[in-house]
């Protein structure tokens, strides 16, 4: 993954650019803010 020490946003700024892991958590972090909540998914 990325490198070790700022949150999101500032992570992936001075290398190679975002893992897999850091884009996966990126998304996942900020997909509450992406669209309104909806009822959970029977899984």
């Amino acid at each position: 993954m990325g490198n070790s020490g700022p949150p999101l946003g500032i992570r992936g700024n001075g290398n190679s650019g975002l893992g897999t892991g850091d884009l996966v958590f990126v998304i996942s972090s900020l997909s509450p803010f992406l669209h309104p909540p909806h009822p959970p998914h029977s899984q």
